[in-house]
């Protein structure tokens, strides 16, 4: 029997798009070494803006976003 993949940050994000907070929360655990509540609430906090269609990179970097 083959080990799973270890998991990444694309994995992470896609579970963030997803809206499984509970698997990205995990995924984050694995890559980051993070308790389970500190590493949900990041997870929540990635996927408040996360769906803004680089609204939040945007800012972030100091861009203005065209609406």
């Amino acid at each position: 029997m083959t080990a799973p993949a270890p998991r990444t940050f694309r994995d992470f994000a896609s579970e963030v798009f997803a809206g499984d907070l509970p698997a990205a929360a995990a995924t984050l655990t694995d890559l980051l070494g993070l308790d389970p509540g500190p590493a949900r609430a990041a997870a929540e906090q990635v996927g408040q803006g996360g769906g803004g269609g680089g609204q939040v990179a945007g800012e972030d970097l100091g861009g203005e976003i065209a609406e």
